[in-house]
Order: structure tokens, then C-alpha cells, then sequence
């Protein structure tokens, strides 16, 4: 904590039943700082913590930083002026990713002006900012957002499910006309090996899947200009689901799995006609619809982390700032 940040800011500390002393450390820091609060749940996930801590916050805007990760002094500051100037629901910064020696990587800012001066920003609609999600380009994490208390307290991120901050801002984007986006890295994305949203095949991809699913059946219909976009979406997550799935749980009782390979073949012309799929995008996917297990054990000896490159992306690693084809 820095003498820096602001005065009226409440800081919601969460501990959900860790096992190691982040629970009395945490009322530590709240006995030398009264803008701090603790709260001690127990352990029901990311999720359920944010719930708790939603329902207890009592300031105008609100804001989220994950246990690994941290902030620059001034981003509250920027984020609250800047939400506050515009009346801003939803209002979102840029982040870095920095390793777990705290380098940073190919992030150096080049900004010269002061953070008191004019700052670069620009409002993002709701239909652009979904279509910049259907692309994996938008940045999907609450963790670089903040927003308005009464807009934020009719939703609860949904317990038990990975890859939430996702689909809860997808949903949110149905209720307002856009983001206000300030263009400034003031977030630290620390990359952790091992991390949740590191690992390969986990409850993360069979997530990412349903939610994929869910927002390609809202776009399909509410926006039929981003069908091309939608379908591109969803396929590439059954992609990255089918290049990870172990072959032992291709099976006639995994109905995920058998979903995934009913829609391919369902959209399998517009697949071949999709500008926005690569020609190896649809060879994995093709080949998949034609037969998933015979084509599993084809590309058995090729490195995952390879095999996802094929669908065009340059980072393999799913986190839930959004994979980036730039």
C-alpha cells in the first residue's frame, strides 16, 4: 500500500480460507489502514470471493485486482476522473504483462504526457466492443475496469464457472451503450507457470466452450452483421478444445464433447466459406468433423502448444485478458 493512493479509496480484502497466513496478514494491514476492510469467507472460488466482497463495498465505483497480480499507484485515481467526467458505467485501462520476477514484457511506455494532462481515450460501442471479443481482441478482464455500483450490483459473477469474467461483461454489454476505454498500461498482469489460465486441458477450455457457445447464439441473432465473426468465435473455441481434450474422454457420454463435433458438422459450410478462419483452422476443424478420434491420433506426437499455433494465434496461453492475433 502507497501513500499515494487515493484517501476515499475502500479496499475489500478478501480471504476465502487460504491456508497459509494471507488471512492475518490481512487484518494486519487493516489495524495500520482504516481504508481497509477484511472479509473472511470461506473457500468457494474467485467468484463466490467477488460476490462477497460486491455486497459489502460501499463506494460509487468498483474495482477488482487479482491476489497475484498488482497496480500502478495511480490507476484508481485515472479510472474514477475519467468515469467520473464522461459518466461512465463501465470504464476500462490497458495492462501489462509482467513474469514472476516482475519484468515486464515488450510493455515500456512511451507515454510523455503527465497523468494530470489530457489522456488518450476513446468510447468503445457495445456492438464494436463485442465484435472486438468475437475477434479475441478486446480485453475481457474486470481486473482493468471499474464500474458503477448500482449498474455492477445487478449482476453476480457466476459461481463455478472458469473463465467468467468473459461472459459476465458480455452479458453487461447488452445493458449499456459501450466502454470508455483510457489508453494507458496501468494494470500488472502477473504470468505465473502453473496459473489457472496457463495450464493446458482444464475446466478453463470446457468453460470457455459453453460461454462461446452462449455469446455466438446472442450475436447470431441480435447481430447478424458479426455472423461470420460469431462462428469464427465458437469454432476456434471448439478448436482449442478438441486440441486438448485427452482422446480417452472422446466419448459417447461426454456430451460437451459430442456437442462440439454436432455443431461443426452442422456449420460446416460456413466454415469452408468463412473469411475469418485460416486454411488450417478449417483443416483441423474439417477434419474433426469428418472423424475427431482417427485425426487425435494422427497429430498425437505434435506438440500441443504447436498444435494450437496452427489455429493462428501467436499465443497459445488462454488468460482471461483475451488472446490477442496481433
Amino acid at each position: 500500500l502507497h501513500d499515494a493512493l487515493p484517501i476515499y479509496l475502500e479496499i475489500i480484502l478478501v480471504d476465502d480460507g487460504s491456508p497459509d497466513r494471507c488471512g492475518e496478514i490481512c487484518d494486519e494491514y487493516a489495524k495500520i489502514d482504516n481504508r481497509i476492510r477484511v472479509l473472511h469467507v470461506k473457500n468457494g472460488g474467485q467468484s463466490s470471493a467477488r460476490n462477497a466482497g460486491l455486497k459489502i463495498a460501499t463506494g460509487e465505483y468498483i474495482g477488482f485486482v487479482d491476489g497475484d497480480d498488482y497496480i500502478d499507484i495511480n490507476m484508481y485515481e485515472i479510472l474514477t476522473n475519467m468515469a467520473i467526467l464522461n459518466n461512465s458505467k463501465i470504464t476500462s485501462i490497458e495492462y501489462r504483462i509482467v513474469d514472476e520476477l516482475n519484468i515486464r514484457n515488450n510493455c515500456q511506455e512511451t507515454e510523455t504526457e503527465t497523468e494530470t494532462g489530457d489522456l488518450p481515450f476513446n468510447f468503445i460501442k457495445s456492438a464494436a466492443y463485442i465484435e472486438g471479443l468475437l475477434l479475441h481482441k478486446a480485453d475481457t478482464s474486470f481486473c482493468t475496469k471499474i464500474f458503477k455500483r448500482e449498474f455492477i450490483r445487478n449482476y453476480d459473477f457466476p459461481v463455478g464457472k472458469l473463465n467468467e469474467d468473459f461472459i459476465l461483461l458480455f452479458n453487461m454489454l447488452k445493458d449499456v451503450d459501450g466502454i470508455l476505454s483510457v489508453h494507458k498500461k496501468k494494470y500488472n498482469y502477473v504470468k505465473r507457470k502453473g496459473s489457472t489460465t496457463n495450464s493446458g486441458y482444464s475446466k478453463t477450455i470446457t468453460d470457455m466452450v459453453e460461454n462461446a457457445n452462449e455469446a455466438y447464439q446472442y450475436s447470431i441473432r441480435n447481430y447478424p452483421n458479426l455472423n461470420d465473426i460469431a462462428t469464427r468465435f465458437y469454432m476456434y473455441q471448439i478448436m482449442t478444445y478438441l486440441i486438448l481434450i485427452p482422446i480417452e474422454d472422446m466419448n459417447s457420454s461426454n456430451e460437451l464433447y459430442l456437442k462440439s463435433i454436432k455443431d461443426i458438422r452442422k456449420l460446416k459450410t460456413a466454415i469452408i466459406s468463412n473469411e475469418y478462419l485460416t486454411f488450417k483452422n478449417k483443416l483441423i476443424l474439417i477434419a474433426n468433423c469428418i472423424a475427431p478420434r482417427l485425426f487425435k491420433k494422427v497429430v498425437s506426437d505434435i506438440n500441443y502448444k504447436k498444435m494450437y499455433r496452427w489455429t493462428g494465434l501467436k499465443n497459445w496461453e488462454l488468460t482471461d485478458f483475451g488472446c490477442s492475433s496481433e
